[in-house]
């Protein structure tokens, strides 16, 4: 499935549902143990991601790809987020399935809350997710990277300017 995929596929799921639905009534499991449950609470389509209970933040996300980078895997870590951005879970990098599923659902929310052309949807996540690779290499510090992660309603923070970026790093 890729974005436009799920973006329909969750609109669908909302259109099905009895009308004034309790939040968070229905529920899917992915194919790692997420738990999608839904209707949200913004915009039709809108869920909640859940694991283990809790709910994963763009800044989880962000730890889990810094903790699992080395000097020898930057560089394939760069190309499975660009692989995700484009393809979704029809993505044929699998650097890291359940990553791949866990920033395919945190990000389509996004995607649906916050449309693109309008407004930067899935793309704005996809950015502090490369930001992870960019503070390993040591371009911010981990904090920096928390504080541009939580920065809600402080505006979209500047991009750092250099070379061999992907192509949603703008």
């Amino acid at each position: 499935m890729d974005f436009q995929q799920g973006v329909l596929f969750m609109k669908q799921l909302h259109a099905q549902m009895p009308k004034h639905s309790e939040r968070y009534s229905n529920s899917i499991k992915t194919s790692v143990g997420l738990d999608i449950l839904y209707p949200g609470k913004k915009e039709v389509g809108d869920y909640k991601v859940e694991l283990n209970g809790l709910t994963p933040t763009h800044h989880d996300i962000c730890l889990e790809i810094y903790n699992q980078l080395t000097e020898e895997n930057l560089e394939d870590y760069v190309d499975f987020l660009e692989d995700v951005y484009e393809n979704g879970l029809t993505s044929t990098n699998e650097t890291n399935h359940y990553l791949k599923d866990l920033i395919f659902w945190v990000s389509l929310q996004e995607e649906i809350n916050y449309p693109q052309p309008r407004f930067k949807g899935r793309r704005l996540a996809f950015c502090r997710y490369y930001e992870a690779i960019l503070a390993k290499k040591g371009t911010l510090t981990l904090e920096a990277l928390k504080s541009r992660c939580n920065n809600h309603s402080q505006g979209v923070p500047t991009l750092y300017n250099h070379t061999n970026k992907p192509s949603f790093y703008k």
